[in-house]
C-alpha cells in the first residue's frame, strides 16, 4: 500500500511542476509582442561607399556621375568621417573641373561660329549699346516718316475722361513730329464705331492701313516712346515685313543675321 501511495505522490509532484513551469513561461512573456510596441527590428544593410579613380570619374556619364555624387553626399552627411569627406571633396572637385572644361570648349566654339549667336546684335559694352540705341531710333523714326501717307491713327475718347486729355497731349506731339493723320472719335457720339472696334477702355488708339487692316496700339495712357515703337512694329507687320514671331525684330538685326526664323546652314557631322 505504501508503495502505491509513494508512486502516486511522485506522479502528482511531476504533474504540478510541469504545470507550474508552463504558467511561469506564459506570464514571463505575456507583455511581449506587437501589442506591447515591440516590433521586430530589422537592421538595414550598410551601403557601400563608391570609390572611383580619376579617369573613371572623368569619363563617367553625367547621369551616373550625379547618382554617385548624391550617394556620396548623403553617406558623408550620415557618417562624416575624414575618409568620407575626402571622397566627397574629390567628387566636388571633379564636377568643378568638368564644368570648367565644358564652359571653355563652348566659349571657344561659340567664338568661332557666329552663325549660332542669335543675340549677335545685342552688345554688352556701353559703346555698343549706344550704337544699338541709335540704330533702333533711326529705324523707328525713318519708318514712321516714310509711311505717313499709307497709315493713320484713330484715338477713341469720351467726355469727362481725364486720361484722354493726357493722352491727347502726347498724341498731338506725335502728330506734329511725324505729320500723320490722327482722328479722334468720341464713343458717346459714335457708338457704332465703338461697337465695331470693340472699344472697352478710353483712351484707345488703333492704327489703320490704307488697305483697311488695323491693329490696336494702346489702351489707357502710354508714353511717346511706347507709341513710336508700337506704331513702328505695327507698320512692319501690316505690310508683311515681319511675322508674329519677329515682332521685336529690327531690320538692322536681320542684316546681322539675328533673325530667329532664319535657317542656319548647319553642316551635319
Amino acid at each position: 500500500m505504501w508503495k502505491l501511495l509513494l508512486c502516486l505522490y511522485f506522479s502528482m509532484s511531476l504533474i504540478a511542476s510541469a504545470v507550474a513551469g508552463d504558467r511561469s513561461g506564459f506570464y514571463e512573456n505575456r507583455k511581449q509582442g506587437y501589442y506591447w510596441y515591440q516590433d521586430e527590428v530589422t537592421k538595414e544593410p550598410e551601403q557601400e561607399f563608391p570609390k572611383y579613380d580619376y579617369q573613371e570619374l572623368w569619363n563617367m556619364h553625367p547621369d551616373q556621375f550625379q547618382k554617385v555624387y548624391d550617394q556620396v553626399t548623403k553617406l558623408t552627411v550620415q557618417n562624416p568621417t575624414e575618409e568620407n569627406a575626402t571622397e566627397y571633396l574629390k567628387l566636388k572637385d571633379m564636377a568643378t573641373r568638368k564644368s570648367m572644361a565644358f564652359a571653355s570648349v563652348l566659349s571657344m566654339v561659340n567664338q568661332q561660329h557666329p552663325e549660332f549667336a542669335a543675340d549677335i546684335s545685342s552688345s554688352a559694352t556701353a559703346p555698343g549699346q549706344r550704337a544699338e540705341a541709335r540704330a533702333k531710333t533711326d529705324e523707328i523714326n525713318r519708318t514712321i516718316l516714310e509711311e505717313k501717307d499709307h497709315f493713320a491713327l484713330v484715338m477713341f475718347v469720351r467726355e469727362g475722361c481725364d486720361y484722354c486729355v493726357e493722352q491727347d497731349n502726347i498724341i498731338h506731339f506725335f502728330e506734329n513730329l511725324y505729320g500723320w493723320e490722327i482722328r479722334k472719335v468720341n464713343i458717346d457720339d459714335h457708338p457704332a464705331l465703338a461697337t465695331k472696334f470693340n472699344i472697352q477702355v478710353t483712351p484707345t488708339i488703333i492704327i489703320v492701313h490704307e488697305g483697311g487692316e488695323h491693329l490696336f496700339i494702346s489702351y489707357g495712357v502710354v508714353s511717346m516712346a511706347d507709341i513710336e515703337k508700337r506704331v513702328y512694329r505695327s507698320i512692319r507687320y501690316l505690310k508683311g515685313e515681319i511675322t508674329q514671331e519677329q515682332w521685336f525684330m529690327y531690320d538692322y538685326e536681320k542684316e546681322k543675321g539675328a533673325d530667329p526664323l532664319k535657317n542656319v546652314n548647319w553642316v551635319p557631322r
